[in-house]
């Protein structure tokens, strides 16, 4: 789950930046994000994806950028897809494990709306 505090109200198309120092699981754990990959699934309100991933094992990153300096991950959002309203955010992790097909066992959780509003 990611916490924005404040609404915020964004013009399509402006490109925009989220910055996050914590991201914590369904149960409330925070997650160390400089060790574990992390997947941010946002949509709009009729349900377009735009996807962002960090992986700190790998050069495999999408529309994100880590600071170790400050611990902060950048989420960037350029050439989105997404309709005016609210947007909503799932948040899934995942570690290593050979059981599945992509040797990774990801652990998602509920899509839920965030304080930022594209109009």
């Amino acid at each position: 789950m990611i916490k924005i505090d404040k609404r915020t109200y964004i013009t399509i198309p402006s490109k925009f930046k989220i910055e996050i120092d914590s991201v914590t699981t369904p149960d409330g754990d925070t997650v160390d994000m400089s060790t574990t990959k992390i997947i941010f699934n946002f949509a709009d309100v009729i349900g377009n994806k735009y996807v962002c991933i960090y992986d700190p094992e790998n050069t495999d990153t999408k529309n994100t950028n880590y600071d170790s300096d400050t611990g902060v991950l950048t989420l960037l959002f350029q050439d989105y897809f997404l309709t005016p309203g609210q947007l909503s955010c799932q948040v899934g992790t995942s570690v290593p494990d050979e059981d599945f097909d992509d040797d990774e066992w990801s652990f998602f959780g509920p899509l839920q709306p965030i304080n930022i509003v594209l109009k």
